[in-house]
C-alpha cells in the first residue's frame, strides 16, 4: 500500500508543478466609459474588418487553450487524483481533506466549462455585430465579453488555487504515510 500511494503522490506532485505553470487563461479587461464619442464610432466602424479579424484570431487561441485546459483538467483528475482517492479509501486511509478537495474540484471544473461556454456564446454573438452600421451596439457587446471573459479568468485561477491545495494536501498526506 505505502509502494502505491507513494507513486501516486509523486506522479500527481510531477504533474502538478507542470500544470501550474500553464494554468491561467490571462484577460486584459479595461474600464471604458459606455457612452462612445463621435470619434471612437467613426473609428470602429472604419476598423471594423480589422477588429474581427483580430477578434477571430482571439477567438482561435482561446478555443485552443480551453482545450488544453479541458485536456490538462480530465488527465489530472483521472490519472491522479481519483485514483488516489479510491487508493486512500480501499487501504482505509480517507482523507476528509484530499475528499474535500476533490469534491471542490470537480464542482469548480464544471463551473469553468460552463463560463468558457457562456463566453464562448457572448463572443459569437459579438462576431455576428455588423460594427460597420452599429458601433455603439457592438462596443456595449464587446464590453459584456470582456466581463465575461474576467469572470473565466477568475475561474481558471480558482481552479489553479484548488489543484495546489490539493498538491499541499498530498505532500502532508505522503509525510504521514
Amino acid at each position: 500500500m505505502r509502494k502505491s500511494v507513494k507513486i501516486t503522490l509523486f506522479a500527481f506532485a510531477a504533474a502538478a508543478t507542470v500544470f501550474a505553470t500553464k494554468l491561467a487563461i490571462e484577460v486584459s479587461a479595461s474600464a471604458v466609459d459606455s457612452e462612445l464619442s463621435s470619434d471612437q464610432t467613426d473609428t470602429i466602424s472604419s476598423s471594423c474588418q480589422t477588429l474581427k479579424q483580430n477578434l477571430k484570431t482571439i477567438q482561435r487561441t482561446d478555443s485552443r487553450a480551453r482545450s488544453y485546459l479541458g485536456s490538462v483538467y480530465q488527465a489530472l483528475l483521472v490519472n491522479y487524483i481519483t485514483p488516489l482517492n479510491l487508493s486512500l479509501v480501499k487501504h482505509n486511509r480517507p482523507s476528509t481533506t484530499i475528499t474535500r478537495l476533490y469534491s471542490d474540484i470537480l464542482d469548480a471544473r464544471s463551473d469553468f466549462a460552463d463560463k468558457f461556454t457562456s463566453y464562448s456564446q457572448s463572443y459569437e454573438e459579438l462576431l455576428n455585430i455588423d460594427c460597420q452600421n452599429n458601433p455603439g451596439v457592438f462596443y456595449d457587446k464587446l464590453e459584456s465579453v470582456r466581463t465575461s471573459r474576467a469572470t473565466l479568468n477568475s475561474s481558471a485561477k480558482h481552479l489553479r488555487t484548488l489543484f495546489g491545495n490539493f498538491y499541499t494536501a498530498t505532500s502532508r498526506l505522503k509525510e504521514d504515510v
